[in-house]
């Protein structure tokens, strides 16, 4: 699962955790869950995530949400 090797990243000290987005047409409440999760962790540790390749639809959804101002988005 994507959550879990991402959780892997963190634990393994990455600075930086960067998700491509290529091919995701739709983030749903559960997808958003899982990514402020990660986010949570990776900042407790002054660490950073990085959505890269948003697709416009899934840019939406975190703009309406305001998740835009929280992930940093390529």
């Amino acid at each position: 699962m994507l959550l879990d090797h991402v959780e892997s990243l963190i634990d393994a000290g990455h600075e930086e955790v960067v998700v491509d987005c290529t091919g995701l047409t739709v983030l749903l409440s559960t997808g958003m869950s899982h990514l402020l999760r990660l986010h949570g962790k990776l900042r407790s540790n002054q660490r950073f995530l990085r959505l890269r390749t948003v697709s416009p639809a899934v840019a939406k959804a975190l703009s309406i949400t305001g998740l835009d101002a929280v992930f940093e988005v390529d």
